[in-house]
């Protein structure tokens, strides 16, 4: 028998044309852009932090596959004009740019407001400039050494037959690369930057000529964290690529006691589960379930240049290292995490990170004078995993025991 699956709708739906919001929103590390349609009647943001609403007119359309509205913004990509209004404030319309520290391909971003935006760009698109400008000028030397390279060949054959020495024959020079732009800045767009206390506010545009914009009510809620604390990822030398994460301050990090571990610390803070959800991805509807939950959220990182660890009765400062990983030679597979040095060449991946071995004993690391930053690590015990597997199979053996009894007294 042949199950024919339901044929999902491939093609956009009936467009309607609305006022909607694009949203630049900060989320405890960077900035990330969302989308706001009018069915989205609340907008969610961090409080006492700066983020940017661009109020737009497009056409908007319902996508089966991902079960959310999407903007034609082929068809139609108006940018309003105006004020926006929050609670008894109004917030006029601004300039805004992105700076990814480390190029476009970097997670995180920042954001850069106003006169701030613009001479930020403006630096950015010189150095992008002259650096353009060193590239083609590198392009321009290394022909120049490689043309060098073939006369210096000819040479050291001229002199070999020669018989003269070369030892005292110039070596041309090769060429450095110039050094990459570390940081892009996207060119300013006009939105509006706000900043607001933690609370619920009732929001509005309104246009240039004094009218408020129709579609453009909403309710925008604006909320802090409950606690701050210490995250911790945990790499276990012999599962370098799999790191564990602990988020919660009442998590037990269990390990093996046969290899190192390296931890990293980092910043978090906890936030309404719902409201944080709700405010990466507006149209995200199967969250219901986390109202009056709470969530850690990573927020940076942690500046810290020791760890304490105790262990028993005993405590010890741990400082940190800056390591890599080595891929084993031959035929094993897996990585080797060793300290780095200047044998390790250029060109290497490094991390910093505290280097922690596992000891059978009751062991808590944490940062010096930082609440919720404390972690109990836990070996656990894997030798008596076979004493506990036939521990399992006693009820099975005395089943076929006790079947095979009654057999052999029937008999």
């Amino acid at each position: 028998m042949f199950i024919v699956a339901p044929v999902v709708a491939t093609q956009p739906t009936e467009r309607q044309r609305q006022t909607v919001y694009n949203g630049i929103v900060f989320d405890a590390q960077g900035y990330q852009g969302v989308f706001l349609p009018e069915n989205e009647h609340v907008v969610y943001v961090l409080a006492d932090t700066i983020n940017v609403l661009v109020p737009k007119v497009t056409d908007v359309y319902w996508w089966p596959l991902t079960r959310e509205y999407r903007a034609d913004w082929e068809s139609r990509d108006e940018t309003l004009d105006g004020t926006v209004e929050i609670g008894d404030r109004s917030f006029p319309m601004t300039t805004y740019s992105l700076r990814h520290d480390g190029g476009f391909d970097a997670s995180k971003a920042s954001l850069l407001v106003g006169d701030e935006a613009g001479q930020g760009y403006r630096d950015y698109e010189a150095k992008r400039q002259a650096y353009q400008a060193e590239v083609n000028a590198y392009g321009d030397a290394v022909k120049a050494f490689n043309d060098q390279l073939v006369v210096w060949g000819q040479e050291i054959d001229r002199l070999q037959k020669a018989g003269l020495p070369i030892n005292n024959l110039p070596v041309p020079k090769q060429p450095q690369a110039p050094a990459q732009v570390s940081v892009s800045v996207t060119e300013p767009e006009p939105g509006v930057a706000f900043n607001l206390p933690a609370g619920s506010y009732a929001m509005r545009l309104r246009g240039a000529d004094g009218q408020v914009v129709p579609g453009s009510e909403r309710t925008i809620v604006a909320f802090g964290p409950r606690r701050s604390g210490v995250a911790y990822t945990v790499m276990a030398a012999s599962k370098y690529t799999l790191p564990d994460t602990s988020t919660n301050p009442d998590d037990l990090i269990l390990v093996r006691g046969d290899t190192d571990l390296y931890i990293q610390p980092s910043a978090e803070r906890e936030y309404d589960a719902y409201a944080s959800a709700k405010m990466l991805n507006p149209q995200q509807h199967s969250v219901q379930d986390r109202r009056g939950r709470w969530a850690w959220l990573p927020s940076g990182r942690v500046t810290a240049a020791e760890i304490d660890l105790r262990v028993g009765t005993g405590a010890t400062v741990v400082s940190q290292g800056t390591y890599y990983a080595k891929q084993r030679p031959g035929s094993a597979l897996g990585f080797e995490i060793v300290p780095y040095g200047p044998e390790a060449g250029t060109g290497v991946s490094t991390f910093a990170a505290f280097q922690v071995r596992p000891v059978q004993a009751e062991a808590f690391v944490s940062l010096p004078s930082t609440a919720g930053s404390t972690r109990e690590i836990r070996v656990v015990r894997t030798g008596s995993g076979n004493l506990l597997f036939a521990l399992a199979l006693l009820p099975l053996f005395g089943g076929i025991s006790w079947v095979a009894f009654r057999r052999w007294k029937t008999r």
